[in-house]
């Protein structure tokens, strides 16, 4: 199934935990029906720079009429940020995505996450994303908003 044009309004609800020191680890569920799971482990943890790795699994179910598409994602990321100011952080996640979906070809998907975190116990998230499949017409453009909230926000 190809879809050319596909707007969907969702909201995601995610959850992180540190495993061991550099390590993390979260899920995501939204209410249009997709879940996902990764983990990061970090590389570089300074003042003025971050960058962690990381894999992560996903999956997506469409509907359409009397079609049904089943995507699976398996990404592999790279995590960049750094602190403009104390409650302002810019970041940007170069990632890879092998898509397969049900009855199709995988699909090598190139893509770049880009965006802003305002706050620093809880604020708000804007960000874009774009991907571009590997020898496929495949493209992929998003925005997101997000509000967080840190968990010793709550204590």
């Amino acid at each position: 199934m190809k879809i050319k044009n596909l707007s969907i309004l969702n909201l995601e609800f995610q959850y992180r935990r540190g495993l061991a020191p550099k390590w993390d680890a979260g899920v995501k569920v939204t209410l249009i029906g997709t879940g996902g799971a990764d983990v990061k482990y970090q590389l570089i943890d300074s003042d003025k720079f971050d960058l962690a790795v990381g894999a992560g699994l996903a999956y997506m179910s469409i509907e359409s009429g009397d079609s049904k598409s089943t995507l699976i994602d398996v990404t592999l990321p790279v995590y960049m940020s750094t602190p403009v100011s104390e409650s302002v952080t810019l970041y940007a996640s170069p990632k890879y995505f092998l898509r397969k979906a049900t009855g199709g070809d995988a699909l090598n998907i190139l893509a770049m996450t880009a965006g802003v975190k305002m706050g620093e116990k809880s604020g708000i998230m804007l960000e874009s994303s774009y991907g571009k499949a590997i020898g496929d017409d495949f493209q992929s453009l998003q925005f997101n908003a997000a509000f967080f909230v840190k968990g010793d926000a709550w204590l």
